[in-house]
């Protein structure tokens, strides 16, 4: 795989500042994906700074680099990749950084599917300022995805389960509002919000890819209410 010119090649030398610049880099200069292949031609870097003992390099650029890469990999949804790394966190280290103790909690919450703990993560302020853009990169991606598969596996949620899906805070009328400005309506009789009409596919275009597409298409339902987690008092497109 190639990188983008934007990155230079070789790498300039693993360092706060270089990590710092590749993390405040906008996606339309360095993509995900091209962050990704960056930071992992830097482990070999990182590896040399620290023993199973004792870290004998700088804890402030490890700190940086192993949280960093946990959110450039998950930009790019490499969740089973980011619990991998994060078993490859400096030992001596891990036991008591809380930068790096977070992103572990936030893997494991992501895992788990727990998402008052996955935005608590998130939100609560502490994570080092070189960070921050890729915090907050991660929290519009992590939303606007959720936002989009609610729409696709619910016919209907009332405006908490919304809320805490969503990561927003507010009375039910105000996550409301949120949810209509985005194209949904509210059922005032139920008191339930419902997602805009999925366009079909037209018939004749399915037709033509039989019946491996109907089972690629509950496979695909099956998926979003596993990532999701399952709620019993909602209802699920069927």
């Amino acid at each position: 795989m190639s990188r983008r010119h934007d990155i230079p090649s070789p790498l300039p030398q693993l360092s706060i500042k270089q990590l710092a610049e590749l993390y405040a880099s906008p996606s339309s200069v360095v993509p995900d994906i091209d962050l990704v292949e960056a930071l992992s031609e830097y482990e070999a870097d990182a590896c040399v700074l620290f023993t199973d003992t004792t870290v004998t390099g700088d804890a402030d650029v490890l700190r940086l680099f192993y949280s960093g890469y946990v959110f450039a990999l998950l930009l790019i949804n490499e969740l089973n990749e980011a619990r991998f790394l994060t078993h490859r966190f400096p030992p001596s280290l891990k036991k008591s950084d809380q930068t790096l103790n977070r992103s572990t909690n936030l893997v494991r919450a992501l895992w788990s599917k727990d998402y008052n703990s996955i935005y608590q993560t998130l939100t609560t302020p502490g994570w080092p300022e070189e960070l921050r853009p890729l915090v907050d990169r991660y929290i519009a991606y992590f939303r606007f995805s959720t936002f989009n598969l609610l729409g696709r596996a619910y016919t209907s949620l009332p405006p908490s389960l919304g809320a805490m899906y969503l990561g927003l805070d507010g009375t039910d009328d105000e996550v409301t509002e949120q949810f209509i400005s985005r194209g949904w309506s509210f059922d005032t009789a139920k008191r339930t919000l419902c997602p805009p009409p999925v366009i079909e596919e037209p018939k004749s275009s399915a037709a033509t890819r039989g019946t491996a597409s109907r089972g690629d298409s509950a496979a695909s339902l099956v998926d979003l209410v596993g990532f999701l987690g399952e709620e019993s008092s909602s209802s699920w497109r069927l």
